[in-house]
């Protein structure tokens, strides 16, 4: 065996390592595979991979890279279901949605759309359920049409604003420095 271990070891690297890639993500959505459970990333350019973890595993990772965290963002709002808030990421919004019924007990059915990507939405027809058209594939949406679409209105209030105010070159600058002091925080000591 020479000290090698049997079962390869998970990687601890987040699937979606830097801000530009994030914007190139039209959706994450939890699919049933031959592999068991997996989440298929959906690209802008029309490519997909998977990725073998939950669907929380990637928002935490995709949130933690953008320095914030879902359950802070949402604890926030109370308008509508704390676990459908829309999640702004810099210049990214995540729309969460119901892309699939659950097989069992506490299955993951949410999935998360880029809100820039979404093209258009219809209506279920017969037993199909709801589709939203996105910038490269279709997904699924188990929910009223009327639902889907007020979730997407409600996720468009976070789109980042124009920069019109004449103190957003300040904040810019401050988000910015406060990014480069968390990354020198996370390099490890010589």
């Amino acid at each position: 065996m020479n000290g090698q271990p049997t079962i390869p070891l998970l990687s601890l690297t987040p699937p979606i390592p830097a801000e530009e890639d994030v914007t190139k993500v039209a959706a994450w959505i939890p699919t049933y595979t031959s592999e068991g459970d997996v989440v298929r990333t959906y690209f802008a350019d029309g490519t997909t991979r998977d990725l073998h973890c939950r669907i929380r595993t990637v928002i935490d990772h995709v949130a933690e890279h953008h320095g914030a965290s879902p359950e802070l963002i949402r604890r926030q709002y109370t308008q509508m279901r704390r676990l459908y808030m829309p999640l702004a990421l810099g210049g990214t919004v995540l729309v969460p949605f119901r892309v699939r019924p659950p097989k069992i007990v506490r299955d993951a059915t949410l999935g998360y759309v880029n809100l820039r990507h979404i093209r258009d939405c219809y209506p279920s027809t017969g037993d199909a359920p709801s589709r939203l058209v996105l910038s490269c594939a279709d997904i699924p949406v188990y929910w009223q049409h009327a639902t889907t679409v007020r979730h997407i209105e409600a996720a468009v209030m976070y789109l980042p604003q124009t920069a019109t105010d004449p103190l957003y070159p300040m904040a810019l600058r401050l988000a910015q420095l406060l990014h480069m002091m968390i990354e020198v925080k996370q390099q490890p000591v010589p």
